[in-house]
């Protein structure tokens, strides 16, 4: 019944009352991990209105499923509103705080302080914070493939704490790191070799980024 769902592309009135009168037939769990499955799909779609029922679904599932929902099935909700709102919307700051609500629920995900770096550095512009500083050195533990996407993040951060303490060594270090990250990515050849468990380390950060790193 769910694919019936994903197949859906335009969602109207009537197609919402039937995944509404669907979910009614779950516990609270269920619907949580139904609705993170179809706001996936969603989510990635460039369609503002596709975007817009992610909201609608997600909001609405906030409010009337969780109460029930077990701390993952909430932690799912919590996670796919914050990629909506840093990914879909580029409201940095709302996309943190359900990041929070994610990792303080969630028990079964890795890399949740790596997640929670990103996204503070995004929502203040890339400025040193003892926050954003210890979400580095918690995320340092973190297990993950060591893709451009979750370097970058790490460097910026390293960069910003270097500055912080006023060693210029490694300022110049992360800023040729950084550099390197950004440059690889117009190899096209770099993109067909560079493989992480048939994961394609391909480099996909806002436009802000850039900016950021144009001006190093």
């Amino acid at each position: 019944m769910v694919e019936q769902f994903l197949k859906i592309r335009k969602w109207t009135p009537k197609t919402f009352s039937d995944l509404f009168s669907y979910l009614d037939h779950l516990d609270s769990n269920e619907k949580c991990k139904v609705i993170f499955r179809i706001t996936e799909r969603l989510i990635e779609s460039d369609s503002c209105d596709d975007n817009k029922a992610a909201e609608d679904m997600l909001i609405f599932a906030s409010e009337n499923y969780l109460a029930s929902a077990e701390n993952n099935a909430k932690a799912l909700i919590f996670y796919r509103l914050g990629g909506l709102y840093e990914k879909c919307f580029e409201d940095y700051s709302t996309a943190f705080e359900y990041y929070k609500m994610y990792a303080s629920h969630n028990t079964e995900f890795d890399n949740v302080n790596s997640l929670l770096l990103r996204s503070i550095l995004l929502r203040d512009d890339f400025t040193y914070s003892e926050e954003m500083e210890n979400y580095l050195k918690l995320s340092y533990g973190e297990i993950n493939l060591g893709l451009r996407n979750d370097r970058i993040y790490e460097h910026i951060g390293s960069l910003l704490v270097a500055r912080k303490n006023g060693d210029e060594k490694m300022c110049e270090t992360y800023t040729k790191r950084i550099k390197a990250i950004v440059k690889a990515e117009d190899a096209i050849i770099f993109d067909l070799l560079m493989r992480k468990d048939t994961v394609r380390d391909t480099l996909t950060v806002p436009k802000k980024v850039y900016r950021f790193v144009e001006l190093l």
